[in-house]
């Protein structure tokens, strides 16, 4: 069972996750150049985040992000911009919860500000991300005990950090990409 299958199950047709996951399906199409499969997988994606009223504004950022990004990969940033217009919007008004989201949603935007040659809008929103990647280095997190209800310090895996890490490092890489051209 594929992946888009157990979302639509569990989730629906309707949920940003399976947008995300149309997204998902759309840059592997690129990759492998199945353009005709490409296109239609965004046009999915599309229709399901422009009628999405029941997802949260994380996952309505997280999928517009994965669209986002398949659209630069494909070389159309205006559509990419267009898309991401609203998760940019919950950002700015500070409503998207996850950090890591954010901060995604953020680093997609300087993607895009770079891709149509807004050099110096990259670099200010790039300021922004490397702060936020940074930050998620952070090698603990604060959790509530369900038992208790104190605030406890957990470790965060190697796996956790080592994401974390590689964010920051592709943040600094586009950073340089902006300084070279």
């Amino acid at each position: 069972m594929l992946l888009a299958d157990i979302i639509y199950k569990q989730r629906g047709a309707e949920s940003a996750i399976y947008a995300a996951v149309k997204f998902q399906e759309a840059r592997i199409h690129n990759g492998m150049g199945i353009f005709p499969k490409f296109l239609s997988a965004i046009d999915q994606g599309t229709k399901i985040l422009n009628q999405n009223k029941s997802s949260s504004n994380d996952e309505f950022a997280l999928a517009s992000t994965q669209g986002a990004l398949a659209l630069i990969e494909y070389g159309n940033p205006k559509q990419a911009a267009e898309l991401i217009s609203k998760a940019m919007d919950l950002l700015e008004s500070n409503k998207i919860e996850n950090l890591q989201i954010a901060s995604d949603v953020r680093f997609a935007w300087a993607q895009i500000l770079l891709s149509q040659g807004y050099y110096k809008k990259t670099q200010s929103v790039l300021q922004k991300v490397y702060g936020e990647k940074y930050a998620q280095i952070i090698t603990t997190t604060e959790i509530k005990d369900p038992k208790t209800g104190k605030i406890k310090i957990k470790k965060l895996s190697t796996k956790e950090i080592a994401q974390r890490k590689r964010n920051y490092a592709e943040a600094l890489n586009l950073g340089v990409d902006v300084f070279l051209q």
